[in-house]
């Protein structure tokens, strides 16, 4: 488990007007309850703040290794967040903010919006949905909640086929 230390990068998981979860700060000094801390994140980036330490989650240690001469090195991790702790004590969306302000999963999601943009195209270009909108007298609001039926379905066909895949020991 990761600890608070001065100098230690940490994800903001706190409960304050003005900070959204997932915020990324590095520790400047810290006692047994508190911590000040220089936000590189969100509304507050560059600010100084004293935080509880009860609303912060420190990054994992990079590993340290042993060269040759036996000098300690650092290999770095891609990821530094401590996401076992965010996740626990954060939730969900603590983590994915974390994640996201750290630059992770950029690809994927740029493949996820090219795929979703995809499907838009079908939708619209399917004749029942044609009909549909006539019908609807061109009002957009329900697209939006098709689209998120159709990924909803999506995400459970692919959850289905993972745990049957598990079962089967795959």
């Amino acid at each position: 488990m990761s600890s608070l230390r001065e100098g230690a990068l940490a994800s903001w998981i706190g409960d304050e007007d003005g900070l959204e979860i997932g915020e990324r700060c590095r520790v400047v000094s810290q006692d047994r309850t508190h911590s000040h801390v220089k936000w590189i994140t969100g509304s507050r980036k560059g600010a100084f703040d004293l935080v509880a330490n009860d609303d912060l989650v420190a990054d994992r240690e990079p590993a340290r290794d042993l060269d040759a001469f036996t000098f300690e090195t650092h290999s770095g991790h891609l990821v530094q967040v401590a996401c076992r702790e965010v996740l626990d004590r954060g939730g969900e969306q603590a983590l994915w903010t974390a994640l996201q302000r750290e630059g992770h999963f950029q690809p994927v999601a740029e493949r996820a919006t090219a795929q979703v943009s995809e499907l838009v195209s079908r939708l619209r270009s399917d004749p029942s949905w044609a009909e549909v909108q006539v019908n609807l007298g061109g009002d957009p609001r329900f697209e939006r909640h098709a689209l998120r039926q159709l990924l909803l379905a999506a995400l459970e066909t692919v959850d289905s086929y993972e745990a049957t895949a598990e079962a089967d020991g795959a």
